[in-house]
């Protein structure tokens, strides 16, 4: 008999929570064992394996991030520069908290340049963060919110170039608060000057 969604979902929150802090290298099945409150025969018919559960907690981790980025993008009152920011915050307090960097910027790419399952999964991911942006800067331009001196293009560059940053910043120490400064500025470079008038 498999585990219950609820299982499977607490089970995927104590892993993460495990890999994170620990690193995956650093992370045995006991520890896992010990974390999730599951025994070696529920977790490997779950997940298959280590890397399994690795790779379904990164899923997990992403899912969670659109998840985010869709409340935000589709709520009316939220602009698109705004719905940025705020999945921004969402990454910088995991990071912040733990100070081991971001889960996918840092572990995952750590694992993936030996495990090709794993950098599949990684470029897949970077891919559809960088299409939502890039749909976003381009929503953001048509109200009148981008920098005018900046292409959609540019902005998307610009954002995702922040993300290892950020993980890196926060790996070495940073605060939530010197993270989200970070953003705050990156948010108001990208938006348009206060002075400007938006175009219709």
């Amino acid at each position: 008999m498999g585990l219950a969604p609820q299982e499977i979902d607490t089970a995927l929150e104590s892993a993460t929570e495990l890999f994170w802090r620990l690193g995956y290298a650093e992370t045995s099945v006991q520890d896992l064992v010990e974390a999730t409150g599951l025994n070696r025969y529920a977790l490997y018919n779950a997940f298959g394996d280590k890397r399994g559960l690795f790779i379904a907690t990164l899923d997990a981790y992403h899912a969670r991030g659109f998840d985010v980025f869709n409340d935000a993008f589709n709520d009316p009152d939220t602009s698109p520069l705004e719905a940025t920011r705020k999945v921004y915050r969402w990454m910088i307090e995991g990071v912040a908290e733990r100070q081991t960097g971001c889960l996918i910027c840092n572990l995952a790419l750590d694992v993936a340049h030996d495990d090709p399952v794993v950098s599949e999964k990684v470029d897949q991911y970077f891919a559809e963060i960088e299409a939502a942006k890039l749909e976003t800067m381009r929503l953001a331009e048509q109200r009148g919110e981008l920098n005018p001196a900046l292409t959609p293009e540019d902005a998307t560059r610009i954002l995702m170039a922040l993300m290892p940053g950020i993980g890196d910043h926060g790996r070495r120490g940073a605060g939530e608060a010197e993270l989200n400064a970070v953003i705050d500025a990156a948010i108001a470079a990208i938006g348009r000057p206060p002075s400007e008038p938006k175009t219709s």
